[in-house]
């Protein structure tokens, strides 16, 4: 038997992935970050008792049986101890691997599995809480019984308990929780408290009033397993949830407190006449993060955090139009988009396009490339006022979508009747400019908000994506038109790059002409972005937009871009380096050494080496090698020879 950690790090990326999908984690490409998501999953009781309701009964079986004999064995062993055919045993087994629950292990008679040690404690409790489970009308301390050391100090701290490590006991949690969770003042709030698919749960939960089988539960089609797990795990750790047992069948009670009704939350109640303020696309911050990035681009600069745009990428910006046109202050909106572009990975630190991940991001949907913006705008914004933030979104998840609050009386209710939120106005405009409200002004002239669709979905609350129109159109400017029934990241972010964006509203509109075809392929000899084919560049620019359109372009395209293109025979300049030497063996081993700095170097004569710069940085790179490798280098002027000598 292993530690899990152990088992986890030594599987492949690939069955990581697979056990992150079983989970519906977030796909990432890193072992480390998977392994650190799925080890507190699959040593969380609740997860893994869903996870064997999932994969049914066999598997339930051979995981009881793996976790009774503590031993690595053959999936006929197990078959034998099941009464079971084995192919239908490897095929569950099959399954608990891939869910990460268990582990194999070659030998002489083929490969053995085992559960891991954190695993297999897991499904021991399981199967003692199902011999002798707790009822439905047990008091309290009885339910606390059910909980570790660990579990039950943090909901005691999770109810306001200062808990002191190895100094607080079992009895004070104890006993702080039995006079917290008979308070229906307190069950109220923490119930108000919850995410929507939480309180959805919990609602369903009541209304039954008697124990419901985890069985029922992960057959309901209502939920995805990821929601149900997240919900559940939400709702136990609030204390508000247990498990319990009908015969062989593994059950989950609601706090009996609850049963007299205390989780009901009270609402904000909608207003009319509300005049509209503000318009623009419910994913337009997504659209402009592409249009940003495209400028980027053009410009052939960085934008460092923390600083301001330079003047080049401020121009290319000032020349293009940007879907969100009511910004009172667009440098403001862009630096909010450069710092969510920042906390996203796709800017590095100096402001420079991350290539991988923004390859990768653009294969995600406007609807993905939204949630994943919120999420880490979320948690990233200014610590000070988290905490507050959180409680504005959540109440923002109890609005009914598309009716007219109050702002103020939102921000009031969030906080408890607190009227003290220094930055609710930066916030307002920035849940506004992420599409989730839409602002407006009452008849008496104060704040008023909506929750849109997409907002709704953002939050969490709806489960698909609402419908959003993203038709679009491209015109050339010798007349050429071509109308897109579907505008996708990809599409945004080629067409920026070829053409300038004309209109935003009502059908986004990107101009193509010969200048900004040769702008592109200006940008792309100095980026090397997408590794254009410069034998054939007309046909390869061509392939490029047929590509991210998904179609192949009209003849009449084609011919104008050859057209355009025809006389752009590129010629790239650039700098070198000569370095001499006293010796030809001299010359040879500096150019071992300078192959690891540099991209291309070539020798020049027997005594000298020429050493193309692919950056500025790189003659100080070039220097700091040569004189490591025992070179004493002298510098001189343009006119004069760089000649190295051995020391």
């Amino acid at each position: 038997m292993r530690p899990l950690l152990v088992v986890l790090h030594d599987r492949p990326l690939q069955s990581l992935r697979a056990a992150a999908r079983f989970w519906e984690i977030a796909p990432t490409e890193s072992a480390a970050e998977l392994t650190g998501l799925l080890y507190p999953i699959l040593t969380d009781a609740w997860q893994v008792a869903l996870a064997l309701e999932r994969l049914g009964e066999l598997a339930d079986a051979a995981g009881r049986i793996l976790a009774e004999r503590r031993l690595a064995l053959t999936p006929n062993e197990i078959a034998r101890a099941l009464g079971r055919d084995e192919g239908a045993t490897i095929a569950v087994l099959r399954q608990l691997y891939v869910a990460g629950l268990l582990a194999s292990e070659p030998s002489g008679e083929g490969p053995r599995v085992f559960l891991p040690n954190e695993v297999a404690r897991v499904i021991q409790r399981l199967e003692h809480e199902r011999s002798d489970p707790i009822g439905p009308d047990s008091p309290l301390p009885a339910l606390f019984a059910q909980l570790t050391d660990h579990e039950l100090l943090e909901l005691a701290e999770r109810y306001g308990l200062a808990v002191i490590p190895s100094v607080t006991s079992r009895d004070q949690a104890v006993g702080y929780l039995v006079s917290r969770l008979a308070d229906p003042t307190v069950l109220q709030r923490v119930c108000r408290g919850l995410s929507p698919r939480a309180q959805q749960l919990l609602t369903h939960l009541e209304s039954r009033r008697a124990p419901l089988p985890l069985s029922e539960l992960v057959r309901d089609r209502r939920w995805t397993f990821g929601e149900l797990r997240r919900a559940v795990i939400e709702l136990a750790r609030c204390g508000l949830i247990w498990r319990t047992g009908e015969g062989s069948t593994r059950c989950l009670m609601v706090l009996p407190a609850l049963i007299l009704g205390t989780s009901s939350t009270p609402t904000l109640q909608p207003i009319d006449a509300v005049s509209v303020t503000t318009q623009a696309p419910s994913h337009a911050a997504v659209l402009d993060l592409l249009l940003l990035f495209a400028c980027l681009l053009r410009s052939g600069t960085a934008w460092p955090r923390d600083s301001r745009p330079s003047r080049p990428l401020a121009a290319a910006i000032a020349h293009q139009h940007w879907f969100w046109e009511d910004a009172r202050d667009p440098l403001v909106y862009l630096t909010f988009l450069r710092r969510c572009a920042g906390s996203l990975g796709l800017l590095t630190p100096r402001g420079e396009l991350a290539r991988p991940r923004l390859a990768a991001w653009l294969g995600a949907s406007f609807a993905e490339q939204q949630r994943r913006l919120f999420r880490v705008w979320s948690a990233t914004v200014d610590p000070r006022d988290r905490e507050l933030l959180t409680a504005l979104i959540r109440q923002l998840r109890s609005l009914r979508v598309g009716a007219w609050y109050e702002w103020n009386e939102v921000v009031r209710e969030s906080l408890a009747g607190s009227t003290a939120f220094e930055r609710e106005e930066t916030h307002l405009q920035e849940l506004e400019w992420f599409g989730i409200v839409q602002r407006g002004r009452t008849p008496a002239g104060s704040r008023a908000i909506r929750l849109t669709p997409w907002g709704s979905w953002t939050l969490g609350i709806l489960r698909s994506a609402p419908h959003i129109d993203t038709r679009a159109l491209l015109e050339t400017e010798n007349g050429l038109k071509l109308e897109l029934s579907t505008l996708t990241p990809q599409i945004t972010w080629i067409a920026s790059l070829l053409g300038t964006l004309q209109s935003s509203r009502p059908v986004p509109t990107w101009l193509l002409a010969a200048r900004t075809l040769q702008d592109f392929v200006r940008m792309e000899l100095r980026s090397g972005w997408f590794a254009l084919s410069l034998a054939d560049l007309p046909a390869a620019v061509i392939q490029l937009l047929e590509r991210a359109l998904g179609s192949p372009l009209p003849a009449s395209w084609r011919e104008t871009f050859r057209a355009w293109l025809a006389h752009s025979r590129p010629a790239i300049v650039r700098p070198a380096l000569a370095v001499r030497f006293t010796s030809t063996s001299d010359r040879d081993q500096a150019r071992a050494l300078l192959e690891k700095v540099v991209e291309s170097i070539d020798p020049l004569d027997d005594l000298t080496l020429l050493v193309w710069l692919p950056e500025p940085r790189a003659r100080s790179a070039i220097e700091t090698v040569l004189r490591k490798g025992g070179f004493l280098v002298e510098l001189q002027d343009p006119a004069g020879t760089n000649r190295p000598t051995k020391r």
